[in-house]
């Protein structure tokens, strides 16, 4: 058969080459299906949890290792900013609760009867409570007992502060 063949060299070099292209494509499709199978293999956004967050960055740096070729035949891609961003919004939510739950206890330790010698404590309260930001002061449960301990010293800094009545001196 190789009577008269007089590039029998540059064949088997082709040859060589196809199949090096051969398994340069099953291993470029072998990690698109990765991330493919990876993205498929995360909660829905609906039960995304925190507890799932390092799951999905490590789903997104595999799909970030990809080359932009891989990343355009990743048929599910669509679905990991639809996730990260509910993943940041339950972190954003979990801040708040702890920010809110953070005030509360402070609030939490006031007295139920005021005394002026709480004034310094019941403005640092306060100040840690302005500090939250609007929606974190929704979630603030005990702002009324906050405002009660003001409450009771306004009340007592308006009697420390009254001046001492004297009768007035009948002329005679």
């Amino acid at each position: 058969l190789k009577v008269g063949v007089t590039n029998a060299s540059f064949l088997t070099t082709l040859a060589q080459v196809l199949e090096e292209l051969r398994a340069a494509a099953a291993k470029f499709q072998a990690e698109i299906q990765a991330v493919i199978d990876s993205i498929a293999a995360l909660p829905t956004v609906e039960n995304i949890a925190l507890a799932d967050e390092a799951q999905l960055v490590e789903v997104q740096n595999a799909f970030d290792a990809l080359t932009a070729d891989q990343k355009e035949l990743v048929t599910n891609k669509d679905v990991l900013p639809t996730i990260t961003a509910q993943i940041a919004t339950l972190k954003l939510a979990h801040d708040n609760a702890i920010a809110a739950a953070n005030v509360d206890a402070a609030i939490n330790e006031l007295p139920a009867t005021v005394a002026l010698t709480d004034a310094e404590k019941i403005k640092q309260v306060r100040a840690l409570f302005t500090a939250l930001t609007p929606e974190q002061q929704t979630l603030v449960t005990t702002l009324a007992k906050l405002v009660d301990a003001e409450s009771q010293l306004t009340l007592l800094n308006s009697v420390v502060e009254k001046p001492e009545v004297t009768e007035p001196e009948i002329p005679q």
